[in-house]
């Protein structure tokens, strides 16, 4: 690890940012790492959907308490809607620095609690993969019918899933749906 980023891991963990108790506050959570026992817990402060203001608490490790003073200044502005957005690859590339397999939880469980208090959603960040659009020659069988063209495929964020529009010209009926129907 290049002697920069262990420095400036080293300060996060020593000299921690937004560490303590927040109040008032508007939301909060606690989550635990059970494979190593890091503990850590939030406090957030809510103004116009963003976050205003936010204390994180616990123990734990340097890379767990150093991620979360690091995410602790992003975080702070940000709309709660982007929050509930955030995948574990954000976190990864705050750090900086290559984490193991075995230290990723670490890493992960200030946004662990974060989305957990902004969302209630209390399971383990994983990787976001939402591309805007992509573009490529495909045949989907739809009932009967098939695409013949190339179409555009877009990411409907609020289904989760890509779409792909529909129009008379891209479909046309398969021989199999042209086929007599029933015995003579």
């Amino acid at each position: 690890m290049d002697d920069l980023y262990r420095d400036y891991i080293l300060d996060h963990y020593k000299r921690p940012r937004n560490f303590g108790e927040l109040d008032p506050h508007d939301l909060e959570a606690l989550e635990h790492n059970p494979l190593c026992g890091d503990e850590l817990g939030v406090h957030i402060r809510v103004k116009d959907d963003r976050i205003e203001d936010l204390r994180f608490h616990g123990h734990g490790c340097a890379i767990s308490q150093a991620s979360a003073s690091i995410a602790s200044e992003e975080l702070k502005g940000m709309e709660l809607a982007e929050v509930s957005k955030l995948g574990a690859d954000w976190m990864i590339e705050l750090l900086g620095i290559p984490v193991s397999a075995t230290r990723r939880k670490c890493a992960l469980l200030n946004l662990k609690v974060v989305r957990g208090a902004v969302t209630g959603d209390h399971s383990w960040p994983t990787d976001r993969v939402e591309p805007d659009s992509t573009q490529g020659s495909v045949t989907v069988n739809v009932s009967d019918e098939q695409l013949v063209e190339p179409v555009d495929i877009e990411w409907d964020a609020t289904a989760g899933r890509d779409t792909i529009p529909t129009s008379e010209h891209r479909i046309r009926k398969s021989p199999r749906s042209e086929e007599p129907h029933g015995h003579d």
